[in-house]
This record gives C-alpha cells, structure tokens and sequence, in this order.
C-alpha cells in the first residue's frame, strides 16, 4: 500500500471516529437547565443550567450551551450570540413566531431579568421598555390563543459578604405580548416555585406549586381579572417541588411528571400525574 493510500485511510477513519464522537455527545453533568419544545422544528431545545461543582475548588459554573434533542440524539448549536450562562430560568415557545422564550434565572448569585428568543439557529436579545424584577424559579406558558406568555412569581436571592442568604418570594403575574412585559397583577396566591402550563383543550392556564409549607396547590388563571382561582381535585400529587409540566395533545390531559418530596430527607419522586 502506497504512503499516500496510507494517509488517505487514516484521514477517513479519523474522520469517521470524529462523527461519531460528535453524535454520541451530550450535554455536560447540570441542573437547573430548561427546555422547550419547538414545533416548528420538532426538536426539544436546552439552555444552561448550573454544573456540578469542581472538584478542586468546589465552585459551580453556569453553561451558556444550547442543545437540541430529536428524540434520538443531542446535537450541540453553536449560534453566533447567546444569553449569559443561568439557572432556573423560564423558557417557553411562542407558536405564533415560532421560537423559544427565555427570561430571568440566576448566574452565580445574581438574579436576572433579561428576556431572550431563540429563531433561526440564534440568540437574540428583546429589549423591553417594562419587564419582571430580577428573579430565578418563576413560571411561565404560553398562551396559543391569546398570544400571550403568562409568567408568575419567583424568587430573588440575595447574598450577604457571609454568605447568608435572604430570599424574597414573588407572587405577581406578567404576560408578555411578543414585544413587551405588563404587570397583570401584583398580589396573586402564596404559591412558590409555581408550574404553568396550558390547558388546550379548555383553554385554560393552569399553575400547579406548593405554599411555604410545602403543600401542594393548584390554581386557574382568570383571564379577564388577571386573578388566579383555586383547584381543589380530589386527588393532588404530593410532591411538586421541581416537577415538571406538559399538555398532552394526543390525549387532551396535562400530564406532571417527577418532583421533590420535602421530609425529614429529600427524597424524588417518579410518579407521574395527568388530569
């Protein structure tokens, strides 16, 4: 065999190696990262999260990646801008511009408050003359009939030289119109690491979360008052803490997944819920 037939055979086989190394990537070890799913696309967008701590000097870093999922494989975007890396952020898509919302989270122990969309493989940050407080653990769904993203509470965290932390829970409600933020309502119910998600099939936003206690609620939003109504099924999940939330088309339910049941220990839940 020839040298240069030599070279060309190890060319393809690095080749060959690298693809698949690229397609057996996924996003690094985080939590606190959100996702969305485009329908425009059929891919689930991902963006940051909080890493694990280092090792060496046990400090946690915020990725600012962008990760899409086709079911099958993750695929790493690499758009030309990008939001700061942040945690426990709200991150919806808009159906009627076919792209993905986030706002706010927490990079660090700095709360945020920018807003930022994601269309044709890039970030673009939206400039609002009115917006949220700085705040990480709200809730937010997009409204598909009215056009509108409703987002609710949230917490800001402030952190003292000693490391002592003060903790503020918000329980007012924004609806953002594609361009802008408004308040909707400044008192809505004491209800802290909220989830939103729309109910299609009767037109419904509906906010699962839990008091201070960590006592599961459930609420409907009034669209015309901008005022939340109590839920009271006769069976509730039990624990919400860091669950998640999805309408189901297929078969018109609301479907919870996971949470954090609060005890004597921690402990996670992997029972799922539908409506």
């Amino acid at each position: 065999m020839s040298r240069i037939t030599l070279r060309r055979t190890f060319f393809t086989l690095a080749l060959l190696l690298s693809a698949q190394a690229l397609l057996a990537a996924n996003p690094s070890a985080r939590t606190g990262a959100r996702m969305a799913f485009d329908e425009s696309t059929g891919l689930s967008v991902m963006f940051g999260g909080e890493a694990v701590p280092d090792s060496g000097t046990a400090t946690t870093y915020n990725p600012s990646d962008t990760w899409t999922w086709d079911g099958t494989r993750w695929v790493q975007r690499y758009p030309l801008n990008h939001p700061p890396g942040r945690s426990n952020h709200v991150m919806v898509f808009d159906s009627a511009r076919s792209r993905e919302l986030i706002f706010g989270g927490r990079t660090g122990t700095t709360d945020l408050n920018d807003t930022w969309v994601f269309d044709n493989n890039d970030w673009t940050k939206i400039v609002t003359s009115n917006s949220p407080s700085e705040r990480a653990l709200a809730g937010a769904a997009y409204d598909r009939v009215r056009d509108r993203v409703v987002l609710f509470g949230g917490n800001h965290t402030v952190v003292a030289t000693n490391g002592a932390q003060t903790v503020t829970n918000y329980y007012d409600t924004w609806e953002f119109d594609g361009t802008n933020w408004k308040l909707a309502d400044l008192n809505g119910p004491n209800v802290v690491r909220p989830i939103l998600v729309y109910d299609e099939a009767h037109e419904t936003m509906l906010m699962i979360g839990e008091d201070v206690n960590f006592k599961p609620l459930m609420y409907s939003y009034d669209v015309p008052t901008h005022t939340w109504n109590p839920i009271t099924p006769a069976t509730m999940p039990e624990c919400v803490n860091q669950a998640g939330a999805v309408y189901q088309r297929p078969t018109s339910n609301v479907i919870l997944i996971g949470g954090v049941c609060v005890t004597a220990t921690f402990t996670s839940s992997m029972r799922s819920w539908r409506s």
